[in-house]
């Protein structure tokens, strides 16, 4: 349920305060975008209570999301919080709060929070993403991979 991740109006009022850097510019420029924060219509209506999803700066894959909330009218809003994501998590953490984070992973952020990724179901095409109709083909092919060269692992100190 959405309602489980609605932050408290004190945990909404410390969000809110990073919504815009410098020269109160946000941190989301998208025309679903109000002062930094993506408001689906869905969640504008006065009597849906909506959840929060917190990012740092819009991209292709939040736009990507963002148009999937728009079209499974889902209940979520999207805070961007940019450069102060770190800080909006730590605090979060301190109260023992439930968020959702759209970020990807591994990064230092979702291991030092020990965050684990939700589950998507598969995309019937991961690798060619031929289906431009499934919006799971988003999220399958995604994954990063550390590899090396076999000389550079054999030898490296």
């Amino acid at each position: 349920q959405a309602t489980q991740f609605k932050p408290s109006s004190e945990q909404i009022d410390y969000i809110k305060q990073f919504l815009q850097g410098d020269e109160s510019k946000s941190y989301c420029s998208d025309l679903d975008c109000v002062e930094g924060m993506f408001k689906p219509p869905e969640c504008r209506k006065t009597r849906h209570k909506c959840g929060y999803i917190l990012a740092s700066y819009t991209s292709i894959s939040t736009t990507l999301v963002m148009k999937q909330i728009i079209e499974e009218k889902l209940l979520m809003k999207i805070a961007f919080v940019g450069p102060h994501l770190s800080q909006v998590i730590e605090y979060l953490e301190n109260l023992g709060a439930s968020y959702l984070l759209l970020h990807y992973a591994p990064s230092t952020l979702t291991l030092q929070h020990s965050l684990v990724p939700i589950l998507f179901p598969q995309c019937r095409d991961p690798l060619l993403k031929r289906d431009a109709s499934d919006i799971n083909c988003l999220y399958t092919p995604n994954r990063l991979a550390k590899v090396v060269w076999n000389p550079v692992q054999n030898e490296a100190p």
